[in-house]
């Protein structure tokens, strides 16, 4: 295109000899405006705890080298789950892996940058996630807006503990467990900034039985209905040594299993559950799927006759 082309809506078409069109593409022409202002921003990576505020600190500056003096600043962040809570645990999960937690997004007062182009953003979870089993972050996201009226943003991720005490599992094999062996799970004890924290704590082993019942209703089709049934199958108590400990698990039949490992009151209360499955078996399908319709998955070896 030429450098005078209207601004628009164009269409680029390509035709051949004997056929016609053979395709298009349409596109916009409009003006474009480098960004004019460079955004930096600090805070402390430390662990936010429950009821604590973190100042960002805002460096703006124009590209030309001016400091970007008077420029409004404005904040907002998400409460969410953290992602690699404890990089230097690699493979565990911490927390239920049922937790209901959903993100929460937060709104904070803006304010207007300095002579030199800084500001000051003070932020906090305000309450959220206190609850929550699964370690958090406070993702932080500062939008510097230009002369010309255009936002520029970044974002720091800051670490959100609400807790003392967090719990993960990791267990020594993939997948599914083999029906009828033992099977080892490593237990993770931390506190709320990553450091080993002993423990005494309880599990429990359940296994989730499905319940399918038939009825009609009078001048009704048939339909049915299915309940879970939550059958204890072990238990027992374990103490951390340097924050690890092993759980090794009977041999198991087939069947859906839930591990539930806790400790701690309060504050330092901690949590972490995992759902395994043992044997041959296929994904659970939603409540919309029939009991007599189900999809199968096999052993990669090849099985023999009475196997």
């Amino acid at each position: 295109l030429p450098d005078t082309a209207a601004r628009g809506v164009w269409r680029l078409e390509t035709a051949l000899d004997g056929l016609g069109q053979v395709a298009s593409v349409g596109f916009s022409v409009e003006d474009f405006v480098p960004q004019r202002v460079a955004l930096e921003l600090d805070a402390d990576a430390a662990p936010l705890t429950a009821g604590e505020t973190r100042v960002i600190g805002v460096d703006a500056r124009l590209l030309y080298g001016a400091p970007g003096a008077g420029l409004a600043v404005e904040g907002r962040a998400r409460v969410q789950r953290d992602p690699a809570p404890f990089p230097e645990h690699e493979g565990f999960r911490f927390g239920r892996h049922d937790d209901p937690f959903s993100e929460r997004i937060l709104e904070f007062p803006g304010t207007v940058a300095d002579g030199d182009g800084r500001a000051l953003l003070r932020v906090g979870a305000e309450g959220a996630g206190v609850d929550a089993s699964v370690p958090l972050r406070l993702r932080a996201v500062v939008t510097v807006v230009e002369p010309g009226g255009r936002p520029v943003a970044d974002d720091v991720r800051i670490p959100y503990r609400p807790r003392l005490h967090y719990l993960g599992l990791k267990p020594a094999f993939e997948g599914r467990l083999e029906r009828e062996t033992a099977g080892e799970i490593a237990l993770m004890s931390v506190a709320a900034d990553g450091n080993p924290r002993d423990a005494e704590l309880s599990w429990r082993l359940v296994r989730e039985d499905w319940d399918y019942d038939w009825y009609r209703p009078p001048g009704g089709r048939w339909q049915w209905r299915r309940e879970a049934r939550r059958v204890p199958v072990d238990s027992g108590r374990v103490a951390t040594l340097a924050g690890a400990a092993t759980l090794t698990l009977p041999p198991l039949p087939w069947g859906d299993y839930e591990l539930r490992v806790e400790g701690g009151t309060g504050a330092a209360e901690a949590v972490a559950s995992m759902a395994f499955s043992v044997g041959w078996g296929a994904a659970q399908g939603g409540d919309d799927v029939a009991p007599d319709r189900v999809r199968l998955t096999g052993p990669d070896a090849a099985v023999a006759a009475g196997g």
